[in-house]
């Protein structure tokens, strides 16, 4: 493998942000209680990566803050809840 170079990839802007038309076709399409709902509120919400969203757990909440250590810079984070 040391003789293969990396595939070439076209440039990209990267993700673009989502509208507000986007988030409520978004919400219409998944009601409250559903697994993707709760996955993208919580991600809009906190502001968490998605590396440290799938971390999350209800322990982390104590006293309406939710507390953890950031996966990238392992400083604490938090959020209100």
């Amino acid at each position: 493998s040391a003789t293969v170079g990396r595939p070439k990839q076209a440039a990209t802007d990267g993700h673009e942000p989502w509208s507000a038309d986007d988030l409520a076709r978004f919400r219409a399409r998944w009601p409250v209680g559903t697994a993707p709902r709760a996955a993208m509120e919580l991600l809009l919400w906190t502001g968490a990566r998605v590396g440290d969203a799938r971390r999350l757990t209800r322990g982390m909440v104590r006293d309406g803050i939710l507390s953890y250590r950031q996966g990238k810079t392992r400083s604490e984070a938090h959020v209100p809840w």
